[in-house]
């Protein structure tokens, strides 16, 4: 595992230098940040992920810094890396709330799956810490955050109505969150983590459809 991390972190350096010829300084910045998080995650003297805070880790790292990242790359391309700043909206960062949400629901859904065995680990994850309501009622909030996100996007940011069609997601979404608020067998929730994993594609598939015909 220590050598797969090393390889994971020496390939990141090697394309980081390739993108920062590309898109200039911001992409060290984002990228150092990223390393950092990925280790304070699970190593460390004291790992976020054992300790209850691994979920405003993933929402900050696996979900809006790679969405805006990703974004910042290419819009520095076209603008110039002498325009970063341009190439960081807030439509960029509006984009990225509801993604955030919805992969910080795909660690919820294990953390509430794994509670028994994490007890006996000692691992605090916030089920742990809280019990498994408080992490319902989290993954609750973030997904009705992310479906309001759109309708922000629509009358508050001044896009089109397209980008309503994450919406069309709703009913996914409701099996999902039905299969988490009933269900307590650690087989019968093990499903639903590669679920929850594809609404966020579907999601944010649909979410990037809208943005683009919007233009």
């Amino acid at each position: 595992l220590r050598t797969t991390i090393i390889l994971s972190y020496a390939a990141a350096v090697v394309f980081g230098f390739a993108l920062l010829a590309m898109a200039g300084w911001p992409v060290i910045v984002i990228g150092l940040l990223s390393i950092l998080a990925s280790w304070a995650y699970s190593a460390g003297p004291w790992p976020f992920g054992r300790h209850g805070f691994a979920d405003p880790l993933f929402f900050l790292f696996f979900g809006t810094m790679s969405v805006i990242g990703t974004y910042y790359v290419q819009a520095a391309v076209v603008l110039g890396t002498e325009h970063w700043r341009q190439a960081l909206p807030l439509t960029a960062v509006a984009a990225s709330l509801p993604v955030g949400s919805l992969i910080t629901n795909i660690l919820i859904i294990d953390d509430i799956r794994d509670r028994d065995f994490d007890v006996v680990k000692g691992k605090n994850t916030i089920a742990v810490r809280f019990g498994k309501g408080w992490s319902r009622t989290e993954f609750l909030c973030l997904l009705v955050f992310a479906y309001l996100m759109p309708l922000w996007l629509w009358l508050g940011l001044g896009f089109s109505a397209w980008v309503l069609l994450p919406l069309i997601t709703v009913p996914i979404a409701y099996l999902v969150t039905r299969a988490v608020w009933t269900r307590d067998r650690y087989d019968e929730l093990v499903p639903m983590t590669p679920r929850m994993a594809m609404l966020t594609v579907a999601f944010s598939a649909c979410l990037t459809a809208g943005l683009a015909v919007t233009g």
